[in-house]
């Protein structure tokens, strides 16, 4: 069971539900802060609801890629682990940043663009670019945390129809509006050696849809299998 996650859930349920139990409780008094509390009190109860059922269907989907006979199972060795490991954070990293310059250049773009509708020049390019690093900032903070958390993973790799284990984290395509968007493999020039599986899924969300891309590094006495999994991968992703 992964743990952490719902720590969070319930955290943000039991904060939640005492915001709105103090704002109602002081809803005698006409003041507006009261009713913002029991506001912020349900959204944090929303979040935590959320957070717990979207992990509690991972979970299930976890132990089920378990239970299930998977399409491979194998323990990479360390040079290989390690090559992997590079290749998923240059994924990763490639991923952050191309959306970083996204979201920073429309914080560059309303700096030149909104001044000129309000009175307080400045203050507004202030906001915008500061807005900007802030976002940065968050992305670094982001992308470390996964870094290191790629390079604790083990060396064990399970492939299923609706998901893969890797790393030590668990990915799915087969949740609500998630699917695989691209699959490619590229087999070894040297017969034996470690061929390279690329999947790319995507969940669709709002303001626009999150994609995630994971490289699977495989051995060379599982190549023959190859075929067999990339249709298996197909056939989920109708």
């Amino acid at each position: 069971l992964i743990i952490k996650p719902f720590i969070v859930a319930a955290t943000m349920l039991v904060a939640g539900l005492i915001l709105i139990v103090l704002g109602f409780a002081r809803s005698g008094n006409a003041n507006m802060n009261n009713y913002a509390l029991a506001t912020f009190g349900l959204l944090l109860v929303i979040a935590g609801a959320i957070t717990s059922v979207m992990y509690g269907a991972l979970e299930r989907r976890y132990r089920r890629l378990l239970r299930e006979r998977p399409l491979l199972h194998y323990t990479l060795k360390a040079e290989a682990h390690q090559a992997q490991i590079k290749k998923n954070i240059d994924e990763l990293k490639s991923k952050n940043k191309a959306l970083l310059f996204v979201m920073l250049f429309f914080c560059v773009l309303f700096a030149i663009i909104l001044p000129f509708f309000v009175e307080e020049k400045l203050v507004m390019i202030a906001i915008c670019l500061g807005f900007g690093a802030f976002l940065s900032i968050v992305a670094w903070i982001i992308t470390s945390y996964r870094v290191r958390k790629l390079r604790k993973g083990g060396e064990e790799v399970i492939l299923g129809r609706g998901g893969a284990y890797l790393e030590g984290s668990f990915h799915a395509w087969d949740m609500p509006e998630t699917g695989i968007t691209n699959l490619s493999y590229e087999p070894s020039t040297i017969p034996g050696n470690i061929g390279k599986l690329t999947i790319e899924y995507t969940a669709q969300s709002i303001p626009a849809p999150l994609t995630e891309t994971i490289v699977l590094l495989i051995p060379g006495e599982l190549e023959h299998q190859i075929p067999g999994v990339l249709r298996a991968l197909e056939e989920a992703r109708r």
